[in-house]
């Protein structure tokens, strides 16, 4: 058993990839650090994913989309995630 300390707040989501990589979501609310979405393999924080703004944090559950990830921010933006990098692949307004 893998025993997972949140950076910041509280775990909301953990997604398990196919890499034996786990990707964390912690709470939005009051986080403290570059993203509250992070990738974790082997016990060590492999990315953290980017942020469609400096001042925003990923408010929704993730959901696969392929092999990446698609979220939604707290300022309105749909987000697709390249899950091996964390990088942002496309940004849209939410509900487009």
């Amino acid at each position: 058993m893998i025993i997972i300390k949140p950076i910041s707040t509280n775990i909301r989501q953990i997604i398990k990839t196919d890499k034996e990589r786990l990707i964390i979501r912690e709470d939005s609310h009051n986080f403290e650090g570059k993203s509250n979405v992070y990738c974790i393999e082997n016990s060590h924080i492999i990315w953290h994913a980017e942020l469609p703004s400096e001042k925003d944090y990923y408010s929704n559950d993730l959901q696969p989309l392929g092999s990446n990830l698609k979220v939604s921010s707290w300022n309105g933006e749909t987000v697709e995630i390249d899950s091996n990098t964390g990088k942002i692949l496309k940004i849209s307004l939410l509900n487009n």
